[in-house]
């Protein structure tokens, strides 16, 4: 009886398994789809997500600059001369603390290390599209902790009203991208609360804070 049991249970968890894996295949292909047909105007004028105002004045900017100081950053380690200050910053300025509202610390700046300034703008608009996927698998990954048995057709127009709503349109994309980062973390900040709450596990918790 032990034995069917066992059985049992490894059926339901690979049956589980491959109905996660059909949800996040089916949630790839209407992002990409909905994606193409939000975004073709973007494509068809060859314009970047790189909007006016903060967009063009200080992120765009900082993108180039974080990518600089990231691939002088390994040279100059080696050589014992950290920059830290920078006097074309204003009238100078300390590098991490004036850059890290504008994206500093942010694991998708530090992508802009491997991209040359000319393909900084494609990299903007790459990261805005990359956050916004991240973000429906993050609100997935915690509503099936939150709720095990919910319905996948509900969870994915949940999930795109999350990601294509006025503030993603409106404050995420075209006035500050880093606000983006804010419904990833979210998601993943709930789950990790969720457990140490239950006492599963304090990892998620800590990894999530670091």
């Amino acid at each position: 009886e032990i034995t069917k049991m066992q059985n049992l249970i490894q059926r339901c968890c690979k049956i589980n398994k491959d109905s996660k894996r059909k949800y996040y295949l089916a949630y790839t292909f209407l992002f990409t789809f909905i994606c193409i047909f939000v975004f073709l105007p973007f494509l068809i004028k060859e314009n970047s997500f790189v909007g006016l105002a903060d967009g063009y004045n200080q992120l765009y900017p900082a993108l180039i600059y974080i990518g600089r100081y990231v691939r002088e950053f390994i040279p100059n380690l080696f050589k014992g001369d950290i920059v830290q200050y920078d006097f074309n910053i204003g009238y100078g300025n300390d590098i991490i603390g004036t850059l890290n509202y504008v994206g500093f610390g942010s694991p998708f700046s530090l992508l802009s290390a491997f991209v040359p300034v000319r393909g900084t703008a494609y990299l903007y608009s790459f990261l805005t599209i990359l956050k916004l996927y991240l973000a429906g698998i993050s609100l997935s990954i915690f509503m099936f902790y939150k709720q095990k048995d919910i319905s996948y057709r509900a969870l994915l127009i949940c999930i795109f009203l999350y990601i294509f709503s006025g503030y993603t349109f409106i404050y995420g994309t075209q006035l500050f991208t880093p606000f983006l980062d804010i419904l990833i973390y979210v998601p993943l900040v709930s789950k990790s609360i969720l457990k140490k709450h239950k006492g599963e596990s304090k990892i998620d918790f800590c990894f999530i804070l670091c």
